[in-house]
């Protein structure tokens, strides 16, 4: 193999792996919840506290039935997953990350009785369920997109090898389209207006069937919007969602050629656009004016976004000089922390309480709705 089919042949297969991975915890925030979750809605996503004493107002009926509907599915899909999830022996809470304990050649049945059947099993009630005026739209849209996660699911399950098999070449090659295809898929998922969230969120105070289920939020792209963010936030969240959609999107559009057999020319290009992908966003967060409390951060993960950029463009350089990118000194830990600018644990993370601030920020920012795939992946994982 030569020039870029060696950088692929060996920096694909950990590219490939982590891209799963973000593809599952897509997986697991849209098509179920749980309360305590890791692998949930970046944004911050919580059953809904009861009505306050002085909220006083008008709440439709019609709307407080609508929500109802949507959070009792919510807690049927729980329950369903996690009763599924534990016939594997594998936490329903942490299902994303115990996965790798179930051998290859079951994956697909895994995911067939864990994932995909519990989903299926509540479409036709998702369907079934009569939006209120002013709903019907953004309803139709939602249930649309589950409709095509669903046949891109059972796509993606005939491509597992059956047991007893290997996994060849060709099937990883057809299993990094689907998961583009997923990816693509979680990315432009619909998400509510702000003020239709709001709208609702005040409904679901009225039923308590929407008091232990965060699937509200998942289902409708993002958190109750429950106060105002300052104005430095507002700008500086309109930016960051407005950027990383695009980054988030182009992430996904490389997806099918990670272990692929290309020619070398088409490798080139898959590492090229990579890096390209990267420098978009460098220019987005340099034109971007983050608030005092997260200053340090944006720049310290600019200043890994170079690192990723001088990392990746140096391995194609060693290639077509014929050297070995994964025997330079220090390549294996670079890459590990490069890993971190596409969501994996690691640093820079911002504080805590900022991190905090700016996903409950996002529910009341207009660009942020449904952008849940850039902000886990800009702000990584959640550390509280």
């Amino acid at each position: 193999m030569t020039v870029a089919g060696s950088v692929l042949a060996r920096l694909g297969t950990p590219l490939l792996a982590l891209f799963a991975a973000l593809t599952l915890t897509f997986l697991a925030c849209g098509g179920t919840s749980g309360e305590d979750s890791n692998a949930r809605e970046a944004f911050e996503t919580q059953p809904v506290p009861a009505r306050a004493a002085d909220e006083t107002e008008a709440i439709d009926r019609a709307d407080v039935d609508y929500v109802g509907a949507l959070c009792l599915i919510g807690t049927r899909l729980t329950a369903e997953g996690r009763e599924e999830a534990a016939k594997w022996g594998v936490a329903f809470e942490t299902w994303g990350e115990d996965i790798s304990a179930i051998p290859h050649d079951r994956l697909g049945e895994f995911a067939a009785e864990a994932h995909v059947g519990p989903f299926r099993n509540h479409q036709a009630a998702l369907e079934g369920i009569s939006a209120p005026s002013g709903v019907e739209e953004f309803h139709a849209a939602a249930v649309s997109h589950r409709v095509e996660r669903i046949l891109a699911l059972d796509a993606l399950l005939q491509l597992f090898p059956s047991e007893g098999s290997s996994e060849g070449p060709s099937t990883l090659q057809a299993y990094s389209r689907l998961l583009a295809g997923i990816g693509e898929i979680s990315v432009n998922a619909p998400g509510a207006s702000v003020e239709l969230r709001r709208r609702l969120f005040a409904a679901a105070r009225e039923t308590p069937r929407c008091a232990d289920t965060d699937f509200l939020s998942v289902f409708l792209g993002g958190g109750e919007p429950t106060s105002k963010p300052s104005k430095a936030d507002e700008e500086y969240l309109r930016e960051l969602c407005s950027g990383g959609l695009v980054f988030g999107a182009s992430l996904v559009d490389l997806l099918p050629g990670l272990s692929s057999r290309l020619d070398d020319e088409a490798r080139a290009r898959l590492v090229s656009d990579l890096i390209d992908s990267m420098e978009e966003l460098l220019a987005a967060l340099s034109a971007t004016s983050p608030p005092d409390d997260i200053a340090v951060f944006h720049l310290e993960y600019m200043d890994l976004l170079r690192e990723g950029i001088v990392f990746f463009g140096s391995a194609l350089e060693q290639v077509e000089e014929g050297g070995d990118p994964a025997e330079s000194d220090g390549a294996w830990e670079q890459f590990v922390r490069v890993q971190r600018l596409f969501g994996s644990e690691g640093e820079p993370t911002p504080p805590p309480a900022v991190r905090k601030r700016l996903l409950e920020s996002a529910n009341s920012v207009e660009e942020c709705s449904g952008t849940s795939f850039f902000m886990y992946v800009f702000l990584g994982t959640d550390e509280e």
